[in-house]
């Protein structure tokens, strides 16, 4: 299975959430190039981008219909309705479903010297992959809800 993702923050997150080597997480440029590289993939493939409410939506986008609403742990997987490729969106955006996550776990992003509104954490998360990472674990390692709703979506 190959992941395609937006950014280097959710290249770690799915990397620690399922455990995927390396080589299966493809860091694309944004939320248009994730849905254009699913197409070109032969192989099986899931692409995971933000919701990013408020901001424009590819066309691309218009192809795919939900298959499973996980509103209530921020995450939706829909479904091209020709080829059956599948497209994991976080809501509203990657650092507050992150944030949500800890709060929902009593983790607290503070304790990691990362900041706690998701505005914040979206300027600094880029240069803080390790301290990140740390807050990743520990949320694995509280059995996270959300983590763990993602992981049953993506290794289905």
């Amino acid at each position: 299975m190959k992941y395609l993702i937006e950014c280097k923050p959710d290249k770690l997150l799915i990397k620690l959430v399922t455990g995927a080597p390396k080589k299966s997480v493809i860091h694309t440029a944004n939320k248009t190039e994730v849905i254009k590289m699913l197409f070109k993939i032969p192989d099986d493939a899931i692409g995971i981008i933000d919701e990013d409410p408020g901001s424009s939506h590819p066309s691309h986008l218009k192809k795919f219909r939900l298959k499973q609403d996980l509103s209530e742990h921020g995450l939706a997987m829909l479904e091209e309705n020709d080829s059956g490729k599948k497209l994991v969106i976080i809501k509203p955006r990657l650092e507050e479903w992150l944030l949500r996550a800890g709060k929902e776990s009593a983790i607290s992003f503070k304790e990691y010297n990362l900041p706690e509104t998701g505005k914040d954490l979206h300027k600094v998360i880029n240069t803080n992959l390790e301290r990140l990472k740390l807050v990743l674990k520990e949320l694995l390692e509280e059995r996270c809800v959300r983590l763990q709703k993602l992981k049953e979506i993506l290794l289905k």
